[in-house]
């Protein structure tokens, strides 16, 4: 059985903007893959659409069926983890084995809290300026 797995320094999830999220990135993988891959991305959802962003890839190249890649990635100022009724945006490290497509995701938040900014909605139109 092929497995991935993304383990995060002192178990930590959440991280202020500018700071280094570390870890280790593990695999067990049947047959050999050719490229392992951990990416620091954000991705933004909303009613029907969904965008993303990568910002940084670390690519292992011809590695053995087994091991082991500790990891430090910076992150970026911005932009901020947040909940919202009809968008929000979330953080994640996301592991792929090519040409195998075994998969392992981990969320992170990034904001100035550690906690994911919450949108507020308004009931009533805006009164007018």
């Amino acid at each position: 059985m092929s497995q991935l797995r993304i383990a995060m320094a002192a178990d930590r999830e959440a991280f202020v903007p500018g700071e280094r999220v570390c870890g280790e990135l593990s695999w067990e993988l049947h047959p050999p893959p050719r490229v392992v891959e951990l990416s620091l991305r954000w991705r933004m959802q909303g009613k029907g659409a969904v965008d993303q962003q990568v910002l940084e890839t670390i690519s292992i190249v011809d590695p053995p069926p087994s091991g082991r890649r500790a990891f430090a990635l910076q992150l970026p100022q911005s932009p901020y983890s947040f909940n919202g009724r009809l968008v929000s945006l979330q953080w994640e490290l996301h592991a792929m084995a090519r040409p195998s497509g075994v998969e392992a995701q981990r969320r992170i938040v990034v904001s100035p809290s550690r906690r994911p900014i919450e949108l507020e909605t308004q009931d009533e139109p805006a009164e007018p300026v």
